[in-house]
């Protein structure tokens, strides 16, 4: 997971040691910490949450639709950052694949198809 140094001190206290982000079992206990702060901020939105893991929470902020609620699958084409918007559409893929892994898979484009995006604040 990467998880830059400003967060990791967000997430632990100014006196972290940002050097222990480089430890596998530290790095995924904080990324999975952060994204759940994130899912939860945003409404349990978990696209949303992934846009913000990678872009920054008060961009996806700004990104949101103002006074009407739009389609999921239309908000993610409309990410105005490349990376972030490809990034959002290998996450929820790579979540499918896991997903099919399973005995009992979900169709985790559920949260994509006939949702729409809310603003969270």
């Amino acid at each position: 997971m990467q998880i830059m140094p400003a967060t990791a001190k967000t997430l632990e206290g100014r006196r972290f040691n940002t050097r222990r982000l480089y430890e596998p079992e530290t790095n995924v206990r904080m990324g999975t910490k952060y994204l759940s702060e994130l899912t939860e901020r945003l409404n349990g939105q978990v696209p949303l949450a992934i846009a913000s893991y990678n872009a920054g929470y008060s961009r996806v902020l700004r990104w949101l639709p103002q006074n009407k609620a739009l389609p999921l699958d239309i908000w993610i084409e409309t990410i105005p950052y490349h990376e972030t918007r490809e990034y959002v559409k290998a996450v929820l893929a790579y979540q499918q694949v896991y997903e099919m892994m399973n005995e009992q898979p979900k169709n985790i484009f559920s949260q994509v198809i006939n949702k729409k995006v809310i603003r969270a604040d």
